[in-house]
């Protein structure tokens, strides 16, 4: 069986749907941030000097444009006398002897410093100046001035701080030894009897030695005396003659 819908009902239904598609549809889109600006009119600007394309050049740029001289003085050029100035401001020399040409190739794209900065007014970027107005970038001037070198900085003579003399020290000099009295014995024995040969030869004296004088005192005993002697007295006998005869003085005191 067949149910046939009644149109109004038809009607109803398409009309909700309508009313509901678009957001079914454009819900779910992500939010596109604002571009910036500065962005797209450097990379324009860029390109243009690099292609030295000079009508690409002229819309990025606010006239009439602005430039300064080395006096200071200022010069405002219209639109149709730009294309004069086009090649003086490419090859106006800034730092490092470097050209604006070189100098914008080689930069690709603003710093986020820059574009911040320009974004609420004025830039500067060699000898070229930049300012947003009314949320578009323009050139507005330039230097034709040559960048000054800079300047070398010369070393400045710091004052030492004084250095106090030097104070050198007497070290006196070690106390002399005191004497000390020698001991009082008999010179015979102050040297030792085995360093008498190396000592020089002394001169004579008249006094006679201990062994001369017992020599002398003592009778001489004969061989026929010899046989009458106790062991005893023999065995002194020889031991006194044979220290008399080597001078052995120790050995005669004993």
């Amino acid at each position: 069986m067949k149910i046939n819908q009644h149109p109004l009902l038809r009607n109803i239904f398409g009309l909700l749907l309508i009313s509901f598609f678009p957001a079914l549809t454009l819900g779910g889109e992500p939010k596109v941030k604002k571009q910036d600006p500065s962005i797209f009119f450097w990379y324009h600007f860029r390109t243009a000097v690099i292609q030295n394309n000079l009508p690409k050049l002229k819309e990025l740029t606010r006239f009439p444009f602005e430039t300064t001289d080395a006096n200071g003085t200022i010069t405002k050029t219209p639109r149709g006398s730009f294309a004069n100035l086009f090649h003086p401001l490419m090859e106006t020399p800034v730092k490092n002897k470097k050209t604006m040409r070189e100098i914008i190739t080689a930069k690709e794209d603003l710093t986020t410093e820059e574009r911040a900065a320009l974004k609420e007014g004025k830039i500067q970027i060699g000898s070229f100046r930049f300012q947003t107005i009314k949320n578009v970038c323009y050139f507005i001037g330039a230097s034709l001035a040559p960048e000054p070198p800079a300047a070398k900085k010369t070393a400045v003579a710091v004052p030492l701080a004084a250095v106090p003399a030097r104070v050198e020290k007497t070290i006196p000099p070690p106390p002399a030894p005191s004497p000390t009295a020698s001991p009082d014995f008999d010179k015979s024995d102050e040297e030792p009897l085995q360093n008498l040969a190396a000592s020089p030869p002394k001169e004579k004296s008249t006094e006679k030695t201990p062994t001369e004088s017992l020599e002398k005192n003592v009778p001489a005993v004969t061989e026929a005396d010899d046989s009458a002697l106790s062991p005893v007295f023999r065995f002194y006998w020889v031991a006194f003659r044979q220290a008399a005869l080597n001078n052995d003085v120790e050995k005669v005191k004993s």
